[in-house]
């Protein structure tokens, strides 16, 4: 099996890709039997008004596209140890969960939920913090 990871934003630079960059990208893997592991675990840290394309959106029937995501970077939870990972292939998700534990903390469940539900303002103010730093 052949794989490009891709960085969705790109990390370090926090560059987002544009929507034609990354649909050109993974129309040459595809085209090449390549698989894409998108690596998205940063897509939340955009500066502001910067919005983020997620990969597989722009070919939702393929099957080739993997997406990876957490909530451990952006709001600091990576001690937590969850993270999602989308597998639209049935035969490849089988793989993984045969190789992975499925067993989730309560604790990493409830603060990913409060994470995702209850601190947009805290996420605005943390991308108004780091646009700062690009002052």
């Amino acid at each position: 099996m052949k794989i490009l990871f891709l960085c969705n934003p790109h990390n370090p630079t926090g560059r987002v890709w544009r929507p034609d960059e990354l649909k050109r990208i993974i129309e040459i893997c595809l085209a090449n039997d390549i698989w894409v592991i998108s690596d998205e675990i940063h897509c939340d840290l955009s500066r502001s008004g910067i919005g983020h394309t997620p990969a597989a959106s722009l070919f939702p029937d393929s099957t080739r596209i993997i997406t990876c995501m957490s909530s451990s970077k952006t709001f600091n939870l990576a001690g937590n140890l969850l993270a999602n990972i989308i597998i639209p292939d049935p035969g490849v998700r089988s793989e993984w969960r045969l190789r992975h534990d499925e067993f989730i903390s309560p604790l990493s469940l409830a603060a990913n939920k409060a994470a995702w539900s209850e601190c947009d303002d805290w996420l605005v103010h943390l991308r108004e913090y780091i646009d700062g730093n690009f002052r």
